[in-house]
């Protein structure tokens, strides 16, 4: 007989899935649903943006792709903002739509430095 590593793991998920876990007793109301959500998807995208960081390793004229994946934190900066500090109505926690927010300026700054900041020439600054 043939083993399906693939149709055992998708089923043995499923099961996960489906049998009531911890975490669900924490989604009471639309309140917490909103911070619990808002968590969850800033642990799964607050990695991804800085892995796109390493983006910086290669050339310079492939740096425009971080503007280009500036727009998951964008989002993510709106999404968690409304989650949390709408939905949820707990303006204590407004760090998290802010990590988002950093990400994304960060991103956008790096991209091209040139573009956002001024450089002077120390030659011309006797004359």
């Amino acid at each position: 007989m043939r083993s399906y590593p693939t149709l055992s793991l998708f089923s043995l998920l499923i099961i996960f899935i489906l049998v009531p876990t911890p975490a669900q007793a924490l989604c009471v109301g639309p309140e917490a649903c909103g911070i619990l959500a808002s968590a969850f998807l800033s642990m799964a995208t607050v990695p991804l943006c800085i892995i796109t960081f390493v983006i910086l390793l290669i050339p310079k004229k492939h740096r425009w792709l971080l503007r280009v994946f500036a727009i998951l934190p964008a989002i993510m900066t709106l999404l968690t903002g409304y989650l949390v500090l709408i939905q949820g109505q707990r303006l204590d926690l407004y760090f998290i739509p802010l990590i988002h927010f950093v990400l994304m300026g960060l991103m956008i700054l790096i991209s091209d430095p040139s573009r956002y900041m001024k450089r002077r020439n120390i030659d011309n600054i006797g004359q």
